[in-house]
């Protein structure tokens, strides 16, 4: 009892743990003898280093970015995973500031940039899950395979795509000339769209995570209008080294880019939507739920079941959104007091963070 005080990681405040402090900060920054050359030390140096310059870059505009997990549990990514993203900083809903990272820091932004893709897409493939799993749930005898989408492309499907774009989206084509897409996207056209669609732009994807969907057929629409989007950003990308390692490491699993090109048919004027959206949700969504189901071996893992050339579901199933352990790391270094966070949970650099920034971002030069 008498040296629990001492003794305890909530003594990093007090000023006789200095040494500890900074001994604590060298392993994580990967600055020890022993990390010097090592990719993963690197590799979180280069992280760390960034959300100082975000954080930092927050203050200079006289805002704050939030550490604090929300319940949909991406309340601290809206502000410093965000900007890796939109290349700009969201501390308030009609505001924006620009952002660009320090050069040396370029690669670890776009690769966090990847991340964040690959979240708006999960997003995307889980909300058809949950509308499939909906759909199957209200059929006594299942859905019948081959023709999935057609329970779900109704009135309300119409309605929430009408209503985020603004204009009448009766067939995918139409849709995609809603967003400014007539023709396969180049990369011109991407690099535009976006510059174009920032996080509080009506059809971004920070603003169609936030569409409320309560039945299956607004779940399709919103994953629907997701990767129509995506596509738009990202289909005519051919010189991004990130989105280039990405596509080298995933190799056959399931990621963006494997999409994107089987979006190419949705330009063709006489496509229905339960035409472009069956093989999809069949090669993406229900193949790929019994992949993972078959490699991981447990029934826990189990939302849908195939019987007689049918769909059924199993159980419940909410999209989730990854932890990106970024308020993780925000609340490490408060411990090591290169940040503070107020009681509003406001996160501001300390000197001792500044200077660190400083000589981190010299060195990489």
């Amino acid at each position: 009892m008498n040296s629990s005080e001492s003794l305890s990681l909530d003594a990093l405040q007090e000023s006789f743990t200095s040494d500890e402090r900074n001994r604590l900060t060298q392993i994580l920054f990967g600055l020890n003898e022993a990390d010097k050359g090592k990719e993963d030390a690197i590799v979180r140096r280069k992280t760390l280093t960034l959300l100082l310059h975000i954080i930092s870059e927050f203050e200079q505009t006289g805002n704050f970015a939030v550490a604090e997990r929300a319940n949909h549990g991406f309340y601290t990514d809206e502000y410093l995973l965000y900007p890796t993203y939109y290349g700009c900083l969201w501390p308030s809903e009609n505001k924006t500031y620009p952002y660009t990272p320090p050069k040396p820091l370029m690669l670890c932004n776009n690769l966090w940039r990847q991340l964040c893709l690959h979240e708006f897409f999960c997003q995307a493939i889980e909300d058809y899950l949950c509308a499939v799993l909906e759909a199957a749930g209200a059929a006594n005898e299942g859905l019948l395979g081959g023709s999935i989408a057609q329970n779900f492309i109704d009135d309300d499907f119409q309605s929430l795509l009408s209503s985020a774009t603004g204009k009448e989206s009766s067939s995918p084509a139409r849709l995609l000339s809603a967003l400014g897409i007539t023709s396969s996207p180049n990369e011109e056209f991407s690099l535009a769209c976006q510059k174009k669609l920032s996080p509080k732009h009506r059809v971004s994807e920070s603003q169609i995570l936030a569409l409320k969907a309560t039945n299956a057929a607004e779940q399709a629409a919103r994953a629907t209008l997701m990767l129509a989007v995506l596509y738009g950003k990202w289909r005519g990308i051919t010189n991004d080294s990130a989105f280039m390692y990405v596509a080298h490491k995933a190799n056959a699993e399931l990621w963006t880019g494997q999409v994107l090109p089987f979006l190419d048919r949705w330009l063709e004027p006489s496509l229905t939507w339960a035409a472009a959206l069956e093989p999809l949700l069949e090669q993406f969504v229900i193949n790929q739920h019994d992949r993972v189901f078959y490699e991981k071996g447990n029934l826990r893992s189990v939302w849908l079941k195939r019987a007689d050339r049918r769909i059924f579901k199993e159980q419940d199933y909410e999209p989730v959104w990854r932890n990106s352990r970024i308020s993780n790391c925000v609340r490490i270094m408060a411990d090591l007091k290169l940040v503070t966070i107020d009681e509003e949970r406001a996160v501001s650099i300390t000197a001792a963070g500044t200077r660190l920034m400083k000589k981190l971002l010299q060195d990489e030069s």
